[in-house]
């Protein structure tokens, strides 16, 4: 799915936003969990029927978005969320 891609660049773009705290960082921050959110909610729209059990992916999506959201004030790194999650960095 071309969406669990661009989830994945949007990941590698909050660490390196993460990293470099440049001017408005927060700005950034705040865009890129929008735009994962947005990719989740259009996600489960796709799926259809909301009494159908959640696929591994989407439950994978929503814990790593649930994580994110929880610290977003720390230091995140996508080491950190490897060692976390079960997924590849080449996922």
């Amino acid at each position: 799915m071309p969406q669990f891609g661009r989830v994945q660049s949007l990941l590698e773009e909050l660490e390196q936003t993460l990293l470099e705290k440049s001017f408005l960082y927060e700005l950034t921050i705040l865009r890129i969990m929008s735009e994962v959110v947005f990719l989740v909610v259009n996600l489960e729209e796709a799926a259809g029927n909301d009494s159908q059990p959640r696929s591994a992916d989407e439950l994978l999506v929503g814990d790593v978005l649930a994580y994110l959201v929880a610290h977003c004030q720390e230091e995140i790194r996508i080491e950190d969320l490897l060692w976390r999650f079960p997924v590849s960095r080449s996922l």
